[in-house]
């Protein structure tokens, strides 16, 4: 199945390897997707990938895209980009205020 992977079905994919316990495939899926984020976003298939599934590939480093801004028609699932933006605005301030305490603790120790 993962010689099969392609931008129209990849999500189906993972979602059927998941649900089946395959963590191979699962792991194959995420990263063909990650290596083709665009063209999975512009496929239908696309709508059907859960949020936390979706917040995982854009808070990955290895996310593959031109710019930070892609074009995603999520139809009706605002809901679903707003949870996607809050976990990775979360996970940036975790991660700069860890580097500010750093930084603080470095000047006045």
């Amino acid at each position: 199945m993962a010689s099969h992977l392609h931008p129209s079905n990849c999500v189906g994919v993972r979602n059927f390897a998941e649900l089946h316990g395959h963590t191979e495939l699962v792991s194959r899926a995420d990263r063909f997707m990650l290596d083709n984020f665009a063209t999975v976003a512009a496929s239908d298939e696309f709508h059907e990938m859960t949020a936390n599934n979706l917040t995982a590939l854009i808070a990955s480093s290895f996310l593959n895209v031109r710019s930070e801004v892609c074009r995603c028609d999520i139809k009706d699932d605002v809901c679903c980009v707003c949870v996607c933006v809050w976990r990775i605005l979360l996970r940036l301030l975790r991660y700069y205020s860890v580097a500010a305490g750093l930084v603080q603790q470095t000047l006045f120790t």
